[in-house]
């Protein structure tokens, strides 16, 4: 059996037992790292209520990203984070336009505020 079967077929033959989760989170003056070890990777748009509010300064924080990278048998998880007013709508629309090629490449310089604009003209009902 090649490896590539093997890995398609057997869960174990590659296992990544110590996980590390390394949270990144900034803005004007509040920049904080925190490592830790989680059972659940948070997904974007999530909100992240742990100890950060202390650390930033800020009510709540959502993930922005989230980066995987595997190093013989280790897995860093990278996590960014955004302040809260993260708008989940906006940015399915946003995503929703660029899959189905309908967001221009110019369109990403804009204002937050032209942007919605841009999208409200694309997709009426919302």
């Amino acid at each position: 059996m090649d490896f590539l079967t093997l890995i398609a077929t057997d869960a174990d033959v590659l296992q990544f037992r110590d996980v590390k989760h390394i949270f990144y989170t900034g803005g004007k003056g509040d920049n904080a790292e925190v490592r830790c070890r989680l059972a659940v990777t948070p997904q974007v748009g999530e909100a992240v209520d742990l100890f950060f509010n202390c650390l930033c300064q800020r009510r709540n924080v959502r993930v922005n990203n989230v980066t995987h990278q595997h190093l013989q048998y280790k897995a860093l998880v990278l996590i960014t984070l955004r302040p809260s007013y993260y708008d989940a709508h906006f940015t399915h629309l946003l995503a929703r336009a660029w899959f189905e090629n309908k967001w221009p490449l110019e369109a990403w310089e804009p204002s937050n505020y032209a942007q919605k604009e841009l999208l409200r003209k694309i997709y009426p009902k919302g």
